[in-house]
């Protein structure tokens, strides 16, 4: 086979493909080679050179494109089961946080607030997300029937005459969204509940640690974390250990076995979570 066969790419368009991979790396931890070939081949064919990624509107455009939207209510429902468990089990003297890292349009959100409300008296969720569009739909609480997809009927979910459904008023009061990057900007700080699912698959090896160390100090100890099954590992030296309910696992920040657990989930709402605490997790 001749060497035409294996076509040397421009140097212009290596370039641009360095630069883009820094700048999603560096910016938003991300990695290019965990998106599909087709989407950044577009995005770099349409960049015109690599220092058009200092201009804003590049910067935006790249954002916007990385921006992964696959989202639904009660997605993967079984979590939502065990977290109905913890919500019943926890202390009611305080409020009961949980975040919604990497949100998207909200439909986690919204299902965990949905889920906390009636079995807390004093529910507090964030909603948060690298784009600004999605962020901006969240705060509508206005969704297309696609984002009901596999779901019956539900109360909190009100049907619109065009097929799309908007969340019930009551759980409004119960969120707020913002947008976050999950590199730059702080994290929300004594947390309940994190759900982080399905995003770190887009992001490089450092990054991911990074990511799962900061999630680690954003929750109070004891402490729960939500990943997805497809989600990279935390490093044993993140302190992460897994916790089992049926099928369920979840991260748990370990509360100090030398001192009692102000402020925490509780034994009971621990008990929720599962009886067996596993050794901590092999790095990823």
């Amino acid at each position: 086979m001749t060497a035409a066969a294996f076509p040397i790419p421009p140097a212009g368009r290596v370039d641009k493909v360095l630069a883009l991979d820094q700048h999603v790396g560096r910016r938003f931890g991300m990695a290019l080679s965990a998106f599909p070939a087709g989407l950044v081949e577009q995005l770099v064919d349409a960049l015109p050179s690599a220092a058009a990624l200092v201009e804003p509107a590049w910067q935006e455009r790249v954002l916007r494109a990385l921006s992964i939207g696959e989202t639904y209510f009660l997605r993967h429902p079984e979590q939502f089961d065990v977290l109905a468990r913890v919500a019943d089990a926890a202390p009611k003297d305080r409020p009961l946080r949980a975040w919604s890292a990497a949100c998207s349009t909200g439909e986690e959100a919204w299902s965990i607030a949905a889920t906390l409300r009636g079995r807390h008296p004093n529910p507090e969720v964030i909603g948060s997300d690298l784009n600004p569009t999605s962020i901006a739909v969240a705060r509508t609480g206005i969704y297309r029937a696609w984002s009901t997809r596999g779901l019956g009927e539900v109360a909190w979910l009100r049907r619109l005459g065009d097929g799309g459904v908007e969340v019930d008023a009551g759980l409004r009061p119960l969120v707020r969204f913002e947008p976050r990057n999950l590199m730059e900007d702080p994290y929300p700080e004594g947390q309940d509940l994190i759900f982080c699912r399905n995003a770190l698959i887009y992001f490089g090896p450092d990054a991911v640690q990074a990511v799962y160390s900061r999630l680690w100090a954003a929750l109070r100890p004891g402490g729960a974390l939500f990943t997805s099954a497809t989600d990279p590992e935390p490093g044993v030296g993140v302190g992460f250990l897994a916790e089992w309910r049926g099928q369920v696992r979840v991260l748990v920040r370990p509360a100090a076995a030398e001192a009692p657990r102000p402020g925490g989930l509780g034994d009971r709402a621990r008990a929720a979570l599962g009886a067996s605490v596993a050794a901590p997790l092999r790095s990823g």
